[in-house]
């Protein structure tokens, strides 16, 4: 396969764009002679300077290359430059050319016709030469890619590779998400979804095989989203780099609403998620529809699996198809795991004086007198006994650790706080629960607690306006239909001048499916209740009490709009337990005080 052009007939094998214009040397530009010819009658492009910044001039290979592992490719062109002109040769990977790398960069005056060679990898390329300048003279001619003498390329090595055909190499579709993935036939696929691939991408036949996510099985609905992960894969941090190849095919008739993304999960070491395809720097990347096309993305160094999602914005049927899916050598730097960084699912018990990687936020930029960070804390080391709590949620003992919050003396007005969770990869189905604990010396529901779903969603999952929470109690709510990657903000805000104790423990985010069911009761008891305020945007399970002799009955609220009502708050059987636990504590420390007192009597 080999691409010339020498600008003396039409140019087909390259695509030249209006940066360029054509001349002889009978009408020199500045040169009166060609490379071709070295003539005047001989043709060769010329430069005309972009006046924009930014704006990058570029000469295109019009299609791919294959150079084979046996012989040896080149790119040659010659060109002429009295001064410095820097422009740079660029291997294209990806049917959108999602994958590019420089591998030559020229910055050298030539004050004659001047080679320049680059050595091809033996893989599926395009090439590009690309530059963007205001000023200066830069001549191109003979422009071609063809065999040549040198060292032959590294052979192509093959790391994983599947092809939907006899098996599914060991791919699993993770559960509990609304859409699940699966092998199909072609023919069987289209008589479930008219806009399914036809053919596979392998055979291009219906008798092929490729994976997908049955819109038909699996109906859309909006912020749905569903995985599936390959086998754990080691790339050595090597000389050898790895590239991932699949084939996707976008299908359905509001495309533009679904999104594929391609994550490394380092399930077997720390559990994180890093976004590799589309790559980051591509924010606004558009699939192409209704066709195969070919999706490349570099590997960074590492141990993970590679973790496929399709999401969408909208219950009409779109989705996505895969096949030809392989990690095979490539010529490219060799990269590492960048540093954002997000996680499938967030569990937090803080014991083992463990934060599981949360922070408080702060503003650096402009500094906040009245914002109070939280702490770990337990039921020894909680500045004020009076307050508590004495006791954690998950182990109901005075050991067990919490993420704790106070307001200090001298006491003010408006302080609050804000404690964020690790960036969580979130859909329809998602989950937040957490128990937490409240005590203030106010009498007029000055407390106001909050967990708010930080991202592209943003949003009040729930509020609660308190004095007094009576021990530990849990709330669970939902996300709410969007697909999007959220921390919880977990906020308070105290408007009165009151002494007030926050405590948040036994934190879950994940699918509503996949959390453990709550075991419930329902107890009596003499008490005298203060009057406190939900605030509800998402399904919740929620207790109402009453003045006197009390009957805490559990309930459901489906409302999606605010609600209010009388000492709102979640109660399950473990809170009534931690409640006993702590009022006995309470009676062994004041019996303790009182034989200190016999004592020095």
């Amino acid at each position: 396969q080999q691409l010339i052009c020498n600008f003396e007939d039409n140019c087909d094998d390259f695509i030249v764009d209006s940066s360029w214009g054509l001349t002889n040397g009978f009408n020199p530009t500045p040169l009166n002679y060609d490379h071709t010819y070295y003539n005047e009658s001989g043709h060769y492009i010329f430069y005309i300077p972009i006046q924009r910044p930014y704006t990058y001039s570029k000469i295109s290979s019009k299609t791919w290359i294959e150079p084979p592992s046996d012989k040896v490719m080149c790119l040659n062109l010659y060109y002429y430059a009295p001064q410095v002109v820097p422009f740079y040769i660029d291997i294209v990977r990806g049917d959108q050319g999602e994958l590019i790398n420089t591998v030559e960069t020229i910055q050298t005056p030539a004050l004659n016709w001047t080679l320049v060679s680059v050595t091809l990898p033996s893989e599926k390329i395009k090439i590009n030469i690309k530059l963007n300048s205001t000023t200066g003279v830069l001549l191109f001619d003979d422009i071609s890619i063809d065999y040549c003498i040198g060292p032959l390329p590294s052979p192509t090595k093959s790391l994983y590779n599947c092809d939907f055909e006899s098996d599914t190499c060991g791919i699993v579709t993770l559960a509990n998400y609304p859409y699940l993935w699966n092998q199909t036939i072609a023919s069987d696929a289209i008589t479930k979804d008219p806009y399914a691939p036809l053919t596979d991408f392998t055979y291009k036949n219906s008798s092929g095989h490729y994976y997908w996510s049955d819109t038909k099985q699996y109906q859309r609905v909006i912020g749905g989203a569903g995985y599936f992960a390959t086998p754990s894969l080691i790339l050595p941090s090597n000389i050898t780099s790895y590239c991932l190849n699949f084939e996707y095919y976008a299908f359905g008739p509001r495309q533009q609403n679904s999104n594929l993304r391609v994550l490394a999960w380092t399930k077997s070491t720390t559990n994180v998620l890093y976004r590799l395809w589309p790559p980051p720097s591509q924010s606004q990347y558009s699939y192409r529809n209704d066709q195969w096309t070919w999706g490349i993305i570099n590997l960074p160094i590492g141990e993970y699996s590679l973790l496929f999602r399709i999401d969408n914005q909208d219950i009409v049927p779109s989705s996505f198809a895969i096949d030809n899916l392989n990690v095979t050598t490539c010529q490219y730097p060799l990269t590492t795991l960048n540093n954002y960084s997000t996680v499938l699912s967030f569990s937090c018990n803080f014991d083992d004086n463990n934060e599981c990687g949360m922070e408080n936020w702060y503003d650096t930029l402009q500094p906040d007198p009245l914002a109070k960070n939280y702490t770990l804390q337990n039921g020894n080391t909680i500045p004020d006994k009076d307050l508590g709590p004495l006791i954690d949620h998950t182990t109901g003992t005075e050991d067990g650790s919490f993420l704790y919050w106070h307001n200090t003396l001298p006491y003010e007005p408006n302080v609050h706080g804000r404690m964020q969770t690790l960036r969580i990869e979130t859909n329809a189905g998602s989950c937040v629960r957490f128990s937490y604990y409240v005590k203030s010396k106010g009498t007029n529901n000055g407390t106001l607690i909050s967990a708010y779903a930080a991202g592209c969603y943003g949003k009040y999952l729930w509020l609660l306006e308190l004095d007094d929470s009576k021990g530990w109690q849990t709330i669970t709510a939902s996300f709410g239909a969007y697909a999007c990657t959220e921390a919880v903000y977990f906020e308070i805000k105290q408007s009165t001048i009151a002494p007030v104790a926050y405590a948040i423990d036994d934190i879950m985010v994940d699918q509503c499916t996949n959390l453990p069911a709550l075991s419930t009761t329902t107890v009596t008891t003499s008490t005298t209740s203060t009057t406190s305020t939900t605030h509800t945007t998402s399904n919740q399970t929620s207790t109402t009490s009453t003045t006197g002799s009390t009957s805490i009955t559990i309930t459901t609220s489906t409302s999606s709009q605010t609600t209010s009502a009388t000492s709102t708050f979640t109660s399950i059987a473990s809170s009534t337990r931690n409640e006993a636990v702590q009022n006995k504590i309470n009676l062994k420390n004041a019996l303790l005080s009182m034989s200190f007192f016999i004592i020095f009597m």
